[in-house]
């Protein structure tokens, strides 16, 4: 089972797999070097998809993740919001 979700805000949000596998990275973001004196994790303005986990979950139900689709929002437990609502609470202020 998979989840789509989008990313709120600053959150950084790790990745569990690649944090397993001794791999820095986080959800719906990319290190890019330029950014930055030791570069940084630009977010992605495109949903991602990452598996049922209770971390995804709980932060779904956190806020620092918004579903992206009405299914993951109700194997979450949250209400889901429509695309433009759901733009509005990722770019609150950091």
């Amino acid at each position: 089972m998979k989840l789509r979700v989008l990313l709120v805000g600053a959150a950084m949000v790790p990745d569990f797999e690649a944090m397993e596998a001794g791999i820095l990275r986080f959800v719906g973001r990319k290190h890019d070097p330029t950014v930055g004196k030791n570069g940084g994790w630009v977010p992605s303005e495109e949903p991602v998809t990452v598996p049922f986990r209770a971390e995804y979950v709980q932060e779904v139900q956190a806020g620092s993740l918004v579903p992206a689709d009405e299914e993951t929002a109700r194997i979450c437990g949250v209400l889901f919001k429509a695309s433009t609502e759901a733009k509005k609470l990722r770019s609150k202020p950091e």
